[in-house]
């Protein structure tokens, strides 16, 4: 079973180094960069390891809903459907996941298109600061998905 999980956008100290290692090494390397710096120890990754289990987020394809990368956490870009649709055209995914406002509704209105036949989860963002059930959701999300695996 094949899972693309998206995020609302990818941030981090040094974003102009990063844009520079995605322009000289490509697309494998822009994905290698974004599940590092979602598992080296952020709070973000550390509840979906939490939720999930390390072996499921390691077979997980982590993604963002925008290519833009930001150097400051509480900046949030715009999602960019044209970037979600080509992950999905190009993945083809069974399950898709979405975590956070941002993500689950620019991700729900691009699985809604008629080509992509997919199982399509959310759960709220694991850092949102202001809901109480984050950690509920993302275990009501871990359930869903195990079943679904079953």
């Amino acid at each position: 079973m094949k899972i693309v999980a998206f995020l609302q956008n990818m941030w981090v100290r040094d974003p102009a180094r990063v844009r520079e290692g995605i322009k000289q090494h490509g697309e494998e390397y822009r994905r290698r960069v974004m599940a590092y710096s979602l598992f080296a120890g952020c709070l973000t990754g550390r509840r979906l390891k939490a939720a999930l289990g390390e072996e499921l987020c390691n077979k997980i394809i982590w993604e963002e809903c925008t290519r833009e990368i930001a150097g400051n956490p509480l900046y949030v870009p715009a999602p960019q459907p044209d970037h979600i649709r080509q992950v999905l055209q190009t993945e083809k995914p069974d399950v898709v996941l979405a975590f956070g406002k941002v993500a689950s509704n620019a991700v729900s209105l691009v699985v809604s298109e008629n080509p992509f036949k997919c199982v399509f989860l959310t759960a709220l963002h694991p850092a949102a600061r202001l809901h109480q059930g984050v950690l509920k959701s993302l275990k009501k999300l871990a359930d869903d998905l195990r079943k679904l695996m079953e």
